[in-house]
């Protein structure tokens, strides 16, 4: 059996007396709020964090419809939840605008604590799951009589390892840690491009291999991921190149080709804005696979194309 460790910042107000919590997206399942904890940053509150109790069915339910922002990609193959033990606690962690839009509301941290522990307004931002996104799934293990402290089974989600920085401050640095800690978690290796934000990693496809690269635009809200063909286009077949290209272009909407004519580089960009929205892991996976299967149909062409294969023939094939 796994243990789990948590890492906190540096808390300034905590709750400990059990009362049910409706979340609005399972109204016949109460959950019982344990905890709640805010935290601080240079004196300024910044995070609020609930543990709740749950029974394991209701675990169950949490995972399978995705509650609390529990994306697939967000959870480890292995969870270590026994379903003999009947209870699960979950750590949450709320949106920072949030935690913001509430400290408008009220003077400090107490009131807060007295309007979680009272609202029953189905309405409320705090008790739509959306805003929430759950951290720690744990059991508690027992531990022998003599051994001081605690001990829990369980397992972490990728938004533990994000800090709750992550939409706030200088966007385009958190889009980037966003975009390693989404590589990490997934096991894609890649580097970061000396003197540059950019982060780069191979793909193999069905039809061949090339390099990928993330990054982002100054403004700070969009992610650009790009696949690039690993060989020039020779000089003769650029205005080939440029037709297929523009015939392609028409049929797909989540990208568009791209050939550089000085260099004969060739590259698929995808684009991704994010605008007033959350980063969302979802979106950029989506983005991801969007742009590789685009790129690997696309390949035998280029390959054509260096092969100095008759024009209409490759034509042929796309149409």
């Amino acid at each position: 059996m796994q243990t789990i460790e948590k890492t906190d910042f540096k808390s300034i107000e905590q709750k400990t007396e059990p009362i049910n919590i409706p979340f609005n997206w399972t109204p016949n399942i109460s959950s019982k709020l344990l905890e709640i904890t805010f935290f601080e940053t240079d004196n300024m509150l910044h995070e609020c964090r609930l543990t709740i109790e749950t029974s394991f069915l209701a675990y169950q339910n949490i995972l399978h419809e995705q509650a609390f922002n529990c994306l697939s990609k967000a959870l480890p193959t292995e969870k270590n939840i026994d379903s003999n033990i009947d209870k699960v606690l979950i750590d949450l962690r709320c949106k920072p605008e949030i935690v913001l839009s509430i400290m408008e509301q009220f003077p400090d941290v107490i009131e807060i604590s007295k309007y979680l522990k009272s609202s029953l307004d189905v309405n409320s931002e705090l008790l739509n799951e959306k805003n929430w996104y759950a951290l720690y799934f744990t059991q508690p293990i027992l531990v022998p009589d003599g051994i001081p402290g605690t001990l829990a089974s369980g397992f972490k989600t990728l938004w533990s390892q994000i800090g709750s920085d992550f939409t706030k401050g200088n966007i385009r640095e958190n889009l980037l840690n966003f975009v390693v800690s989404y590589f990490n978690y997934n096991n894609i290796q890649h580097v970061k491009l000396p003197g540059k934000e950019v982060l780069m990693f191979k793909y193999k496809g069905s039809n061949g291999t090339w390099d990928c690269y993330t990054t982002t635009f100054q403004a700070g809200n969009t992610l650009f991921f790009y696949s690039v063909f690993p060989v020039s286009i020779p000089e003769k077949q650029r205005n080939n190149a440029l037709q297929l290209i523009n015939k392609l272009n028409s049929s797909y909407i989540t990208g568009r080709f791209e050939l550089e004519t000085t260099e004969g580089e060739l590259h698929y960009t995808s684009i991704l804005n994010f605008g007033e929205s959350e980063i969302n892991e979802q979106l950029f996976s989506q983005l991801i696979a969007d742009n590789v299967v685009a790129f690997d149909n696309f390949y035998p062409m280029l390959l054509d194309l260096i092969r100095e294969v008759p024009f209409d023939a490759i034509l042929n094939k796309f149409s």
